[in-house]
């Protein structure tokens, strides 16, 4: 079905297709909803709200329109940094995801070409294991089940299971696993990985290897989706799917390094926040956030604590406990480090060099993750590409997000408003 965008500031979602049906709800500008169906009047259409399809009616089509199909093409520049980024919070390889990117798709944001494959985007995942990854990750960086097309997405939740697969091998072959070994777990999944790559013997078959364990209806599917890999089907080998697997990934590997080398010069600095725009970021979130000591649960019901951290499973924190002046400020460290080269990243993108705009980009990325301008507000960033900063400050008025917390919005459109104009 049809992906369609928002284009009005606010419409109601009506029980029936005509103008003078009960409302069910409010939807606003950038708003993305689901066709499910085609009623008889064919100037509406009935839609489901994206992510949660729980908000379900009919919409005049004046009021949308079709969401652009993803670009195919990717600039190895800004992929390049955002693996670099993704790598180092999730205590990644980047150059193996750059270059597994490479591998599995040409880094290119494209469907899989191989008939009955699911696969799609730079990593090429299934709709199977991006639903299980955004289970594990997404939400820490709010993508959901429909950022699959977003490549920068997947660079994201690439990363964090690249992190637990590595750490599954680790654990399986009592030594660090080897990249092609992370390779073939990849596309074998979490649970099939380890039980193939420990054989013991590297000439069993990939169907002997996986039969009647845990995860082989993965392994099967891996085998199909990937024949470039897996040469003689079910029956290759361990040993000859690690050679195919060295053999495709070493050209990405080798762009990888060559790409680094060129975007970091040997002896040059690895780019990080100045410690003033740091200290800036700070000072300007402190007020907006809020700074707590117990964990408490924000406007959402979010367990949250510190300088607005949203509490993870792995914090091990509870509702109502206390933390230390020291857990705070490593927790706020920690999240700030991404929503900062986030902003710098942006920045650039976008051609702003307002050393002083940059906290305020860190601020949206801290409350709606780095992919907010690719996956919640895509017309909004391209005004502000495009240096109409205005027009983009215009265009958040009567956003959920506003409606949710106005006064950060409309600072942010206060600070886009004294950008320059762009010559």
């Amino acid at each position: 079905m049809t992906i369609f965008i928002v284009k009005e500031d606010e419409i109601s979602l009506s029980q029936a297709p005509k103008d003078d049906a009960p409302v069910i709800g409010v939807l606003l500008a950038d708003d993305r909803v689901e066709q499910i169906g085609d009623p008889e009047n064919p100037a509406w259409v009935k839609v489901s709200r994206l992510p949660d399809k729980k908000l379900t009616g009919f919409l005049p089509l004046r009021a949308l329109q079709p969401e652009s199909p993803p670009s195919p093409d990717i600039d190895e520049g800004q992929f390049y940094d955002a693996v670099a980024l993704a790598a180092r919070v999730s205590a990644a390889d980047d150059e193996y995801l750059y270059g597994l990117a490479v591998a599995l798709s040409g880094l290119k944001n494209i469907p899989s070409s191989v008939a009955g494959s699911d696969g799609f985007g730079p990593f090429q995942f299934t709709i199977t294991r991006w639903a299980d990854l955004v289970g594990r990750f997404g939400a820490d960086q709010d993508i959901t089940i429909e950022g699959r097309s977003d490549p920068f997405a997947q660079v994201v939740l690439a990363a964090g299971y690249a992190r637990l697969l590595t750490d599954n091998l680790k654990r399986a072959l009592n030594r660090e696993p080897k990249l092609t070994e992370l390779f073939l777990a990849h596309l074998l999944g979490g649970d099939a990985g380890p039980v193939v790559l420990t054989a013991a013997d590297s000439a069993t078959s990939i169907d002997s290897a996986s039969k009647d364990k845990s995860g082989a209806a993965d392994a099967q599917k891996a085998v199909a989706d990937n024949p470039q890999i897996f040469q003689h089907g079910s029956q290759t080998t361990i040993a000859q799917a690690l050679t195919t697997a060295a053999e495709k990934l070493q050209p990405g590997l080798n762009a990888a390094s060559q790409l680094k080398a060129k975007l970091n010069p040997p002896g040059a600095a690895a780019p990080a926040p100045q410690q003033d725009v740091v200290e800036a970021f700070k000072r300007l979130m402190i007020p907006l956030e809020g700074l707590r000591h117990d964990v408490y649960r924000d406007n959402l019901g979010k367990l949250t604590v510190g300088i607005g951290h949203l509490v993870l499973a792995s914090d091990n924190l509870t509702f109502g406990q206390l933390i230390s002046d020291e857990q705070i400020t490593t927790l706020f460290e920690k999240d700030s480090a991404m929503a900062l080269r986030g902003a710098q990243l942006q920045a650039a993108q976008a051609g702003i060099t307002d050393p002083n705009f940059v906290p305020m980009l860190a601020s949206v990325n801290f409350q709606l993750g780095t992919h907010w301008n690719t996956t919640k507000f895509p017309q909004t960033w391209g005004m502000i590409v495009a240096g109409r900063y205005e027009d983009a400050a215009r265009a958040l008025d009567g956003t959920a997000w506003a409606h949710q917390t106005p006064n950060r919005v409309r600072d942010f459109q206060a600070a886009l408003r004294r950008l320059p104009a762009k010559q």
